[in-house]
């Protein structure tokens, strides 16, 4: 059987010339002259697009380029976008360059007229060639190369017998055995190495032999000789350059053989004339203690240990001089108490961008929407530096961390790792590098520079310690000269007018300048006849619509006309005056009440000699889909064809704000706010979806290679963002798919245009409602924020002002997400797209809904790769659940909002009890200490000018002594006038003398009337304020003050003030009561009684308010007692009852008696009778048996139903917990207790009404009818 598979193999191998025995020459026999094999099932395109995704930086590395490629010329093709004649020439120029050359040396030096890898090749030759390219030609001479039959295999008929230098070889299996393969002697596929160290001369020289089996050579297996034969000649040069000791197993795969295995498997960077087209070299090593399964943890370990060390085998001087850059904007800690040091992605693409200005790195930059400090913005990003960046975190020579920003989006930052400073360490940047680098990173005094952004001006600076400062030119976009004619979907242009043509001013550009800094850029792909689609989504509905059509003329005979977003403030004026910078708009169709397509013609100023004619189609949709098309005419030199796309970029970016301005304008008031609360106020750089359609693009490669990790995919990032997966959608059409737009290239673009117009519509949909999840969250953050705050509201005086203020912004945010939401669920009810077999609809469709048939293969395979259907789902789940975000969000807000107004009426009560307690406090203070140095100040005051009075009563001019002369002359005259000092000790005499006989009295009235005893407390006792009246008039000096009264159904609070000489002994006590006057209830009592400062007092403090209260009570002003007495003395009348009791789940019944009738005492009896405690009772209802059929229930809560209860009445009742048999115990324990608090309080009563002081009570002096008893008025 396994000849005739062989024969028929031969055969088929001589038939076509490029058999390969193994899976991989399986799939290559099914590949025609290279073509891409392409399948129309879903599971195929999914699988191919999963398998992409999951191992493209794997298996795709860098730069990889098959035979398909070769064969149309891709390397010259790209080498033909240089000009030869430039001195100065990029790196990426050279590279290509040194390709081509080794291709070509390849080929000359095998004397081979075309390298084929799927074909059989000459193996000494490719010894010879492996040698050269991977072993630095350290093989040569040293290892020699035969073929050899294994045993096992037949010769002539004969056995062969065993060679005698056999047993000094060692054999490895180095490939897959394959499927077709007998399972004979294993060795028959397997290499022989025979290392040993042979005397040359004089001296000793290690030297290998390599047998090759010879079934790889009958049977044409390139792929498997190729690999074998690499596989032995890395044991061989492991041996020769003594890695591999003397007496060492030297077919020992020890971790370098791993190593350079795997890069031999996975380095696509070197050119390698022979390498398979599809997944390179598969060399394997098979032993005992590492299998080559995907599941064993310490293989995929040693892989990705394998994968960093031929990384970093390729990283180039750009690589090296990012790690330097970044290491001087990180650190490590060093010890635990240290903080680690992290540099910001963004501030490191602004430092990149300077250093690329400043000629340190050799990069391309493109403007790329970033999200800085909340709001985005366009900045110059370097995708070749991100690439770098990448790298170095896949060969662990940083690290990366990730955090989330206040409004939830992802932030990385970056760190120099361990390994990445012993590579530094090593040398890897020479010195020269090294200064170039300082010079840019350090300021003249040497300090270093770092990035500081500006909120104020939106911009970024490089600022240092020593104050110097540097403002970056990051965020100032770059003009080319571009013309763009309008362009619109022909599916939506069916009965319009069609759209107008700048192609014949395309020319312009040529004679255009552009404010490109780095002109000198690496031109890695171009597209030629290239149309943009920007998609976007606005909250629309018909009402929508028909103002904009109202507002552009739709109805009118001259059409549209400029349009101006100014708002016209003077109406009555004769003139208006408007900025340069209008729109000009052509309406193509419209309908009222489904769609508006128009074209814009933007004439915005722009930059002297700079040319940028720039016109859109517009198509306004009843669901709010938003579409603006562009034909790009000309970039600069280029007319149409051969576009690059670091110019592309740049036009792409005008167009993305350029849009935005021209669609705010033309959008209601309504839908500008919405758009603000969902894009945070930052409507004119929204992020929206591009979609580019090309003819052809340049170089045409297969899908899968332009995800190349390395050049061509960060210029491909420059268009549509980090790159996902890419698809051929057939030979010559392939579709690249980024995170930010999409790339479809290839001549049936125009065909399929509509499935991909759908795509961009529901992308634009998907990008609005990721918009609103992300504000949604926001919103979330800040109310639980706001909760936080609410609770601490005590400590900052303004913060619940703050919290209400910040409520109400929240309340319309809330109201307005809410409105874009039940937008896009309307959107959502209505499909964007419907598919069928035919070339048009086999039903009429109405609406705005596109129609696309799938009566071919490549039809079927790009409508699997958009998966239109799942993202339409998907958005619809999003919907769904930005539903159930917003309904929590205004259940979370209502609360909050009563909250705020709790709080709020609570502090005004606070501000109120606050205000009276000050000024009690102050009255208090006044009364105390200000009085008191008054009452000295005045002292001093009286006391001096009652004696400098009574001094001249005696002696002065117009005293009594003057009509005595003797006086006069004896004493005036000669005592006072002429001595003046005599006077002065006189009347400072009499002064002290008055002072010290007021300071006497003072001491002696403080000393009897100076101290105090005070007594506050706070309570609510039912009181009859009628009663209260009548026992004010026993009182003296009574005052009323009303304090808060709102309204006829609120509170109406009275403080009530007066003066008691009877309750409190022998003291004069001034008591102040706070009454509810509206609903009867004493809130708040104080007492202050004045006494003398050193006699003690015989009274404690919280004595007075026993004493008041047994006042109050005494005269029937608390109601409490009052109607506890006449309950108790009802109850006493009443025989007690005896009722039927069965709990829930308990089949017996119990008799209770009830003595009291009241609730409390009902569930007290029950509780008790069933060892419960009281709060264990949930509740207690009375059964009534109707007839035999029909029972009656009624819930037990008043003390009137307890009442009502017959004698032996059926309960039931529901306990929860488990019975305490001690609860009967502590039932009665609880009742004595009660009982004793009664007759003490009986005897405190009687001994306040024997009191000596009390004459008589308000019921003996104001006799009136029983109604006194009830609370109020």
């Amino acid at each position: 059987m396994f000849r005739d598979v062989v024969q028929r193999a031969s055969a088929k191998a001589n038939e076509n010339d490029e058999f390969s025995a193994d899976v991989e020459g399986a799939k290559a026999m099914t590949m025609r002259g290279g073509a891409v094999s392409t399948s129309a099932r879903a599971e195929d395109v999914r699988r191919e697009m999963r398998e992409q995704r999951e191992s493209r930086r794997k298996t795709q590395p860098h730069g990889r380029i098959n035979e398909e490629d070769m064969k149309r010329g891709v390397l010259e093709s790209r080498a033909s976008f240089f000009d030869d004649s430039n001195s100065g020439e990029s790196k990426a120029m050279k590279s290509w360059k040194k390709a081509l050359g080794s291709v070509r040396h390849a080929r000359q030096t095998n004397a081979i007229a075309d390298v084929s890898a799927l074909e059989w090749a000459d193996v000494d030759g490719l010894f010879a060639y492996y040698d050269a390219v991977y072993f630095e030609n350290k093989l040569a001479g040293r290892v020699t190369f035969s073929w050899n039959s294994s045993p096992g295999a037949s010769v002539d008929g004969k056995e062969a017998t065993i060679n005698a230098f056999d047993s000094m070889f060692k054999y490895c299996l180095c490939s897959e055995i394959p499927k077709w393969w007998h399972g004979a002697n294993p060795r028959q596929l397997c290499v022989g190495i025979c290392c040993v160290v042979e005397r040359r001369a004089s001296t000793y020289t290690r030297a290998a032999h390599l047998r090759m089996p010879d079934v790889l050579r009958r049977f044409k297996m390139t792929q498997m000789a190729k690999e074998a034969l690499l596989h032995g000649m890395t044991h061989a040069y492991l041996f020769v350059i003594g890695h591999t000791a003397e007496n060492a197993a030297f077919n020992a795969h020890d971790d370098e053989f791993k190593r350079i295995t795997y890069k031999l498997n996975h380095d696509f960077v070197t050119v390698d004339a022979f390498r398979p087209p599809d997944k390179g070299y598969s060399i394997r090593w098979f032993d005992r203690s590492i299998a080559e399964s995907k599941d064993d943890v310490e293989t995929e370990k040693l892989k990705g240990q394998l994968f960093k060390s031929s990384m970093v085998d390729t990283l180039t001087t750009e690589h090296y001089k990012l790690l330097y850059l970044i290491s001087k904007h990180s650190r490590l800690a060093e010890k635990v108490t240290q903080k680690e040091r992290w540099v910001r992605y963004i501030h490191l693409m602004v430092l990149v961008y300077e250093a690329v200005i400043h000629g340190v790195f050799d990069y391309d930059y493109a403007p790329c929407s970033e999200v800085v400090s909340g709001s985005r913005m366009m900045l110059n990003i370097s995708q070749e530096a991100r690439d770098n960046l990448d790298d170095l975190v896949e060969t662990g020579l940083i690290r990366s961390l990730r955090m989330t920003s206040h409004d939830g989006r992802s932030v990385m930052a970056y760190q120099l790792s361990k390994q990445g400073i012993d590579r530094l360490q090593l040398g890897s940047l020479s010195q020269e590098d090294m200064d170039m680098c300082d010079e840019f990173m350090y300021d003249p005094q040497g300090e270093l520079l770092e990035v500081a952004y500006d909120s104020a001006s939106k911009t970024f600076k490089l600022v240092s310690q020593a104050g110097f400062n540097i403002d970056s030119t990051v965020t100032d976009s770059e003009d080319v000269s571009y013309v763009c004619s309008p362009y619109m979907c022909r599916t939506y242009m069916k009965n319009s007018i069609p759209m107008s043509s700048n192609a014949y001013r395309a020319s312009e550009t040529l004679r255009g300048m552009s404010s490109v800094v780095d002109a000198d850029v690496d031109v890695q792909l171009s597209l030629s006849r290239v149309i943009v689609l920007v998609g976007d989504w606005i909250p629309t509905s018909c009402a929508q619509i028909m103002e904009l059509t109202n507002s552009l003329g739709v109805e009118d005979r001259n059409k549209g006309g400029y349009y101006s977003t100014q708002v016209d403030s003077a109406s009555t004026d004769t003139c208006l005056e408007v900025p340069v910078g209008l729109t000009k708009i052509s309406i193509c169709s419209a309908n009222p009440a489904q769609f508006c397509n128009m074209e814009a013609e933007v004439e915005y100023p722009e930059a002297p000699g700079i040319t940028q004619l720039e016109s859109f189609g517009l198509r306004y949709s009843r669901e709010g889909d938003l579409l603006c098309g562009v034909k790009i005419e000309s970039v600069m030199t280029k007319i149409l064809n051969d576009i690059s796309f670091d110019w592309l970029s740049r036009v792409i970016a005008d167009i993305q704000v350029d849009s935005s301005t021209l669609t705010e304008g033309l959008m209601t008031v309504y839908q500008q706010n919405i758009l603000s609360t969902v894009y945070d106020g930052d409507v004119k750089n929204r992020q929206k979806f591009c979609f580019y359609m090309a003819e052809t693009i340049t170089p045409k490669l297969s899908a899968h290679h332009y995800l190349d990790g390395d050049s061509v995919e960060a210029e491909i990032r420059q268009l549509i963002g980090d790159t996902q997966h890419a698809l051929d959608v057939t030979d010559n059409d392939v579709i690249i798919f980024g995170e930010n737009g999409v790339i479809f290239a290839g001549p049936e673009c125009t065909k399929h245009e509509t499935l991909l117009v759908s795509y961009v519509m529901l992308r634009g949909r998907e990008e609005f409602s990721f918009n609103i999840f992300r504000k949604l969250e926001t919103i979330t953050t800040a109310l639980q924020k706001i909760e936080k705050d609410l609770t601490r509201v005590h400590e900052t005086p303004h913060m619940l002002r703050q919290c209400q203020m910040r409520l109400a912004n929240m309340t319309t945010d809330v109201y307005r997400l809410g409105e874009a939401v039940r937008h896009m669920e309307l959107a959502c009810d209505t499909p964007v797209i419907v598919f069928g077999e035919t070339d048009e609809p086999s039903e009429p469709i109405y609406g705005n809904i596109n129609y696309y048939a799938l009566n071919t293969k490549s039809s079927k395979r790009l409508h699997h790769a958009l998966d239109i259907n799942s993202l339409s789902d998907s958005i619809r789940v999003r919907i769904h659940g930005c539903v159930m975000n917003l309904k929590a969000n205004e259940d979370l807000l209502r609360t909050l909002e009563r909250g705020a107004m709790e709080l709020t009426r609570n502090r005004r009560h606070s501000i109120i009890d606050n205000t009276k307690t000050a000024l009690e406090v102050t009255r208090e203070y006044m009364e105390h200490e200000n009085v008191r140095q008054t009452s000295w100040l005045l002292t001093w005051l009286y006391a001096g000018l009652f004696g400098f009075r009574f001094i001249d009563r005696f002696v002065g001019t117009w005293s009594i002594p003057e009509s005595v002369s003797f006086i006069t002359k004896k004493i005036r005259y000669p005592l006072i006038w002429n001595l003046p000092i005599v006077w002065i000790v006189m009347s400072l005499g009499m002064w002290c003398s008055l002072f010290a006989a007021c300071v006497f009295l003072h001491i002696l009235y403080t000393n009897r009337y100076g101290g105090f005893i005070e007594s506050t407390a706070t309570m609510r006792h039912k009181v009859c304020v009628n009663t209260l009246l009548r026992f004010l008039k026993l009182k003296r000096e009574v005052g009323q003050q009303q304090v808060v009264a709102s309204g006829f159904h609120g509170t109406q609070v009275t403080h009530i003030t007066y003066t008691d000489v009877s309750t409190f002994d022998s003291y004069r006590a001034r008591v102040t009561l706070t009454v509810d006057s509206m609903h009867g209830y004493l809130l708040k009592t104080r007492i202050r009684i004045a006494k003398s400062k050193t006699i003690p007092g015989t009274m404690f403090p919280y004595e007075l308010d026993e004493r008041l209260l047994a006042d109050l009570g005494l005269n029937k002003v608390l109601l409490d007692g009052a109607l506890t007495a006449k309950l108790r003395a009802a109850q006493s009348k009443v025989a007690s009852k005896i009722l039927l009791v069965r709990a829930v789940g308990n089949a017996a019944t119990r008799e209770v008696t009830l003595t009291a009738l009241t609730v409390a005492d009902l569930r007290a009896q029950i509780s008790a009778k069933f060892c419960y405690r009281v709060r264990n009772l949930v509740r207690v209802v009375a059964v009534t048996y109707i007839d035999e059929k029909t029972v009656d229930e009624e819930l037990i809560q008043s003390d009137a139903q307890v009442v009502a209860l017959r004698p032996f009445q059926r309960l039931n009742v529901v306990f929860f917990g488990k019975p305490k048999p001690k609860m009967a115990k502590y039932v009665n324990q609880t009742k004595l207790r009660v009982e004793r608090q009664r007759i003490l309080e009986e005897r405190r009563q009687l001994f306040a009404k024997q009191m000596k002081r009390i004459s008589a009570t308000v019921d003996e002096l104001y006799p009136d009818d029983d109604d006194e008893a009830e609370p109020g008025f």
